[in-house]
Order: structure tokens, then C-alpha cells, then sequence
């Protein structure tokens, strides 16, 4: 019987670790929009993404849209490219000075929690300007999402990236004007 049960269990692990990821597939919390190279890694945003499961959730300025962050932030060091969004979102969190009345964008995506099963999800970020137009890209996926959104990559001191999700056009917006927030993770 024992045996039998190791059996199962190297099948199930073994077909499970085979397992052909796609974008637009459910995977880990939200829906796939972009696979890295080796087919195994990538972006993931939710599918309800204008509902966090959180509480910081309801200080937001309107329902799903904030302010980028308190003006000017200058030096950050943010960056565009892919890959460069969480640590964005960390330099974003560190800078803070307060003064907003609701959340930023940034603490809008560090507090956005998904549970699947008995899976929790916390580890979400703004993403970057390249990040957020990977998302673009895959918008039929996305029932709905259409609007202005902030990226985690600064402009200058007093405005930061942003993209027409309907439209696909990029830019640099007043951070403390009030657009839409898209929170993503990696796997």
C-alpha cells in the first residue's frame, strides 16, 4: 500500500512540475500575462483587479484610483524596464512622507492580498512602465480594464510613467493626479 502511494505521489509531482503554462491562464493568484523565456516564470495580475482584498484598500481616493506618491520624490532611481517594478514599488514605500490623505499607488499594490484556496498572495507591486505595457499587450484578457494606470517608473521629480490601457499611449503624469492602480506579482 505504501508503495502504491509513493507511486501516486511522484505521478502527481511529476505531471504537475510538466505543466505548459499560457498566457491568459489562472496561475498563482491571478491571470498570466506574460511568460519569461523558459515558460515557467512570469507576470501574473488579478482578475477582479479593481477589488483588493485588503483594508487598506478603502482609503483609496475612488474605489481603484490613487495618487502615484507625494511630489516631488526626486533620486528614487526607479527604472522601466521589465523586472524593475517591485523594486520600484520598494523604493516608492521607503520615500514616503505622509502627507497624502489616502494611499498612494504604491501602498494601494503592496496591500492587495488574493486567496485561492488555501493559498494567500501578498507579495503584489506596481509595476513599471515596460511591466504595465506587457499588460496592455494582453488586455483582451482582462474584462473591462481600460482607463489611465500608474507604473512604478518616475519621470522626473514631479511626474511619473503612465498608460491609456485603451489606447496603449504612455505619459509622464503630475503624480499627484488621480489614476487608475493595477497591482501584478511575478511567479
Amino acid at each position: 500500500m505504501k508503495k502504491l502511494i509513493f507511486l501516486i505521489a511522484i505521478l502527481i509531482t511529476t505531471a504537475l512540475s510538466a505543466q505548459t503554462l499560457k498566457v491568459g491562464q489562472h496561475w498563482k493568484g491571478g491571470l498570466i500575462f506574460y511568460l519569461n523565456p523558459d515558460g515557467k516564470t512570469g507576470y501574473v495580475a488579478p482578475v477582479d483587479g479593481y477589488i483588493p482584498i485588503s483594508p487598506k484598500s478603502s482609503k483609496c481616493m475612488y474605489s481603484n484610483q490613487c495618487m502615484w506618491g507625494a511630489a516631488p520624490q526626486g533620486g528614487l532611481g526607479t527604472d522601466t524596464r521589465i523586472g524593475t517594478g517591485r523594486h520600484n514599488t520598494k523604493l516608492m514605500m521607503r520615500s514616503k512622507d505622509d502627507i497624502l490623505p489616502y494611499i498612494s499607488a504604491d501602498e494601494y499594490c503592496t496591500s492587495f492580498t488574493v486567496k485561492v484556496c488555501d493559498t494567500t498572495y501578498a507579495d503584489w507591486f506596481l509595476p513599471s512602465k515596460d511591466e504595465l505595457n506587457l499588460l496592455y499587450l494582453q488586455k483582451s484578457f482582462f474584462d473591462g480594464l481600460g482607463g489611465t494606470f500608474w507604473s512604478s517608473s518616475q519621470y522626473d521629480d514631479n511626474t511619473a510613467w503612465t498608460q491609456d490601457i485603451s489606447t496603449g499611449a504612455q505619459n509622464h503624469t503630475t503624480k499627484y493626479d488621480i489614476d487608475h492602480v493595477r497591482a501584478v506579482r511575478v511567479f
